[in-house]
């Protein structure tokens, strides 16, 4: 004997299986429908036909293209194309993270959130703008970030673009920043981060650093300088050999170390050549003529080379000041546009 109880029971599981099995046949056809226009487009090797084959990989595609949207950043460029004009075009792109390498943030009962900006980073900001596209690319969602970045961004506003977490690719249950989507020449972009998987893809273009937390005496920013001014000015053509040589060394300091090493040898060819010369005829007559080499000769050529981006960045500087209302208020416009649009 089966009581009614049972059998009502037998009967909405049944029913429940077949709705299940009908919706299920249902998703199958709605995912195997004929493209719209626009997929069409997206995938134009694989018809619209009802046959099974087709049938099949219009499936598989969208399902794909599902699992891409999680997946992939949100654009396939993530940044507008290279400025072309020379008066104001950057050579090389700087990808810089923001946690922990350009701000570190804290909460505490008493203060709740805090954020500090790390030693150092205005006048590193400010005197790289004049060689480098500067970017902040953070894995931070944009609501969470964006408040950061016009922080540390506050006239005259030497970040020219910032990228968020939609912009970075989901592999392994990490954020990885995929410089190939930046659309630039990777040949001539450096990517500076603390963490080991926003790097994963591109570990040859990646200056590696520990993270910051919030030391008051640090210095690594303008450490970073001499290494990022050398690559800038001497017009490496491939930062990528150059970066890779570091291996897993402290990049500044084996930076400071080689240099201090090509100073010593170029001195005391100096000191060579200064030896020679006066005691050769020709180091004679070249002294009372005044054509010896000039005290500009005898500088090291990183010497030279930060003087002049010195003289640039208080140029720079100058101009800044004397336009500072007038940017002032495009950067208000800018954001009022921006907050209309988001609303």
């Amino acid at each position: 004997y089966v009581s009614s109880a049972v059998q009502r029971r037998e009967r909405l599981a049944s029913l429940f299986f077949a709705a299940s099995l009908l919706g299920l046949l249902g998703e199958i056809i709605y995912l195997g429908r004929p493209w719209d226009p626009q997929e069409a487009t997206a995938h134009p090797t694989i018809p619209s036909t009802w046959s099974p084959i087709p049938f099949t990989q219009r499936i598989k595609a969208r399902i794909d293209d599902y699992i891409k949207y999680f997946r992939d950043p949100a654009f396939e460029k993530l940044l507008p194309d290279p400025i072309t004009d020379p008066a104001f075009q950057r050579p090389y792109t700087l990808v810089l993270s923001l946690e922990d390498l350009l701000v570190h943030t804290e909460w505490d009962q008493k203060h709740g959130w805090r954020m500090a900006k790390r030693p150092g980073l205005d006048y590193f900001l400010g005197y790289l703008f004049q060689y480098y596209e500067l970017v902040v690319f953070t894995d931070l969602p944009m609501q969470t970030a964006m408040p950061m970045v016009q922080k540390i961004n506050e006239y005259p506003g030497y970040i020219m673009h910032a990228l968020f977490r939609d912009s970075c690719a989901y592999e392994g249950g990490k954020y990885v920043k995929d410089l190939t989507y930046l659309n630039r020449d990777l040949s001539k972009t450096i990517m500076i981060d603390t963490n080991p998987p926003a790097w994963s893809r591109q570990p040859s273009n990646a200056v590696k650093l520990p993270p910051w937390k919030g030391d008051p005496r640090d210095k690594t920013l303008i450490a970073l300088l001499p290494f990022l001014e050398y690559v800038a000015a001497m017009s490496i053509s491939d930062v990528r050999p150059m970066i890779e040589s570091y291996g897993d060394k402290d990049l500044p300091s084996e930076f400071a170390r080689r240099e201090a090493i090509a100073r010593a040898k170029f001195m005391a060819e100096i000191e060579e050549e200064k030896k020679k010369s006066k005691n050769s005829i020709g180091g004679f007559f070249g002294s009372a003529l005044g054509t010896t080499r000039s005290a500009e000769g005898e500088k090291w050529i990183f010497d030279r080379m930060r003087e002049q981006g010195q003289k640039a960045y208080e140029e720079t500087q100058r101009s800044l000041m004397e336009s500072k209302e007038e940017i002032m208020k495009e950067q208000a416009e800018q954001e009022r546009q921006m907050q209309e649009g988001m609303r």
